[in-house]
């Protein structure tokens, strides 16, 4: 085989993708339709947070094959995005008092 893969499929066929594509879509409606709610700034975070990480999630899982391919680069993928999340809340939390009490107290 060219790329030196086993005969086992790899990847998603064409209505996985589709169903992919739906549910994508249909989160990003949500979002959209929760952009107009008129929530705080505060509340939108909390409420779109979830819903932007499930989409990441998806495309990280289905379209970059983390979840067909060895748990080893899952963990190199994982790893450094765990730590990288961890010291932009430390960040976050050392120097960013002030800006989240007045995006606290303007929402």
């Amino acid at each position: 085989m060219a790329h030196g893969h086993s005969g086992e499929a790899h990847g998603l066929n064409p209505r996985q993708y589709v169903i992919v594509f739906v549910v994508l879509t249909v989160v990003t409606i949500i979002e959209l339709a929760i952009s107009y709610t008129g929530l705080g700034k505060v509340g939108l975070m909390v409420a779109l947070f979830p819903l932007s990480a499930l989409k990441f999630g998806i495309v990280v899982a289905l379209f970059m094959h983390l979840r067909f391919d060895s748990p080893f680069f899952t963990k190199m993928f994982v790893g450094p995005l765990v730590l990288a999340s961890l010291v932009l809340l430390a960040l976050i939390g050392l120097g960013g008092y002030d800006a989240a009490r007045s995006l606290l107290a303007s929402s």
